[in-house]
């Protein structure tokens, strides 16, 4: 692994924290969670526990502003995409193998790119979020640098809060909101991201810790009650108020911490898992498929089979995300490097 003096670490554990939490949330997806009843304390726990790992998609949303927050239109911009499709190309070509030979479903060359164009293979719906983001990012950024004050940029959020979050926490009461823009939430974690950049947030760690907590108990809560005595509701909340506030407290309460003198081994073991994390996240649904579909058949929903099943999953994901991301770096070393420096001589 090369030195990287100038790597944030703690961006590395939040990603690695985002990733397990997207494995851990797809627990519930695949043993039956979702089909049953919320009317006892052993539903209301796993609830409660499924609520903690709502953080996870809007921690990589934060991650992409806070990096991505002076990123400008030129072509040297557009490369940096390449990895993430070439990533999501090698794992969704994986899954239909998968499919192919293993489960014996029937699909061609026509079939096979319909399914890379309308990204409906496994849990490829971030990849096609992420583009239109990234498309977008210059824009977001022009925008958002050209405000000018911290007391503006505040003001941005606080309005992409209301648009997009606040709906989302009233409507199963009352609707009384606008509910459109509901699904622009990517954009509200993104600026979240940025601003978090420029100004740095000095809470104490106690502080942090208490409002995190305050924050899941009131969203276990409202969804609990919510949910009781009916099947379980809100399946992807990303944009539920809780969840937004959590991933922010959770966001400023890891970038804070002082990981200078953390253990080497440790360090290099977060920066690997950051490094796969995309690919974790896709190759999931390969690990989920095999783990509660094949090996563990059935409905295995409970507390004692999260501790045993998500670590299995993760590990499965990681080992499938490793050999996708080898794959790519020979590919890029043989086609995408060469034309990537012959694009931008020709620039020149």
């Amino acid at each position: 692994m090369k030195k990287n003096n100038n790597r944030n670490v703690n961006i590395d554990l939040i990603k690695c924290i985002a990733v397990f939490s997207v494995v851990s949330i797809h627990f519930f997806l695949n043993t039956g969670f979702y089909l049953k009843t919320v009317d006892n304390s052993h539903m209301i726990m796993l609830g409660v526990l499924r609520t903690l790992f709502t953080i996870c998609v809007p921690l990589f949303l934060i991650v992409t502003g806070y990096l991505m927050k002076n990123k400008e239109l030129n072509k040297a911009y557009y490369f940096g995409v390449i990895k993430t499709l070439f990533i999501y190309i090698i794992i969704t070509t994986m899954i239909l193998l998968y499919n192919r030979f293993y489960l014996g479903s029937s699909i061609g060359i026509k079939q096979y790119i319909k399914h890379l164009l309308e990204f409906d293979v496994g849990y490829c719906w971030y990849i096609e979020m992420y583009i239109g983001l990234f498309i977008l990012i210059p824009f977001l950024n022009i925008l958002y640098n050209n405000i000018s004050s911290k007391h503006n940029k505040l003001i941005l959020i606080l309005s992409m809060m209301f648009l997009t979050t606040i709906p989302a926490f009233i409507d199963p009461i009352i609707v009384i909101f606008p509910n459109w823009w509901v699904h622009i939430y990517p954009i509200t974690y993104y600026f979240v991201g940025c601003y978090l950049r420029e100004y740095r947030v000095n809470i104490s760690y106690f502080k942090l810790i208490l409002s995190f907590l305050i924050l899941f108990a009131l969203g276990s809560t409202v969804i609990i009650v919510q949910s009781y005595g009916n099947k379980f509701i809100n399946g992807d909340n990303w944009n539920n108020l809780f969840t937004f506030g959590m991933s922010i407290v959770m966001f400023i309460l890891i970038i804070n911490l002082n990981l200078e003198k953390a253990n080497r081994f440790i360090k290099k073991i977060i920066i690997k898992t950051s490094e796969l994390s995309l690919g974790i996240y896709l190759s999931s649904y390969i690990a989920d498929c095999i783990i509660y579909d094949e090996v563990f058949k059935g409905y295995l929903l409970g507390i004692k089979y999260y501790f045993m099943l998500v670590p299995l999953v993760f590990v499965i994901s990681l080992i499938i995300s490793f050999v996708a991301n080898t794959i790519y770096k020979i590919i890029d070393k043989l086609i995408v490097d060469k034309l990537k420096t012959k694009l931008l001589e020709n620039k020149k």
